[in-house]
């Protein structure tokens, strides 16, 4: 997630000059690339220039209470956490994508499930009209034309399927 130099210094305590300054000199390095970029009119810090900018405040501080610290140690503590950062950004950007793909597949199960139901529905409705048809022509043959037999195998056929 990118910050603007507002939210950066806010988040360090420090002020807006301070953490443009630092931006500027991280970026004079070769090495770095390009950290900041305008968005809409404002200056917006990557994911990576924050945790330089952070980094170098923090060793700012360490230098200024512990002088006895060799300047390797902070160059590869720096190099660790830019390693750390974007090992993290990384990540989350696949983890992303996973959460992304279980929604997919959340999905289609349910449109499977619901297909499943309604092929259920539909073959349960075709084996009563079927069953009911059969019955209607084995009794039509066993009680044959007669005019109070069709009322009375009608009731019952009515209370068989309604019960």
């Amino acid at each position: 997630m990118s910050k603007t130099i507002k939210q950066i210094a806010d988040e360090l305590g420090v002020t807006k000059q301070a953490v443009s300054y630092r931006l500027k000199q991280l970026e004079a390095t070769k090495e770095n690339g390009v950290l900041a970029v305008k968005e809409n009119g404002v200056l917006v810090v990557s994911l990576v220039g924050e945790t330089l900018i952070k980094s170098a405040f923090l060793e700012n501080n360490h230098q200024s209470f512990d002088d006895k610290q060799p300047p390797k140690d902070h160059q590869r503590e720096q190099d660790i956490l830019a390693v750390l950062q974007l090992t993290i950004t990384t990540l989350q950007n696949q983890l992303e994508a996973k959460d992304k793909q279980i929604a997919e597949k959340d999905t289609q199960i349910a449109n499977l499930t619901e297909a499943l139901k309604t092929q259920a529905q539909s073959i349960n409705a075709d084996r009563h009209a079927d069953l009911a048809d059969k019955l209607q022509n084995q009794t039509h043959i066993l009680i044959g034309d007669s005019s109070t037999a069709k009322p009375r195998f009608k009731e019952r056929l009515k209370f068989l399927f309604k019960g």
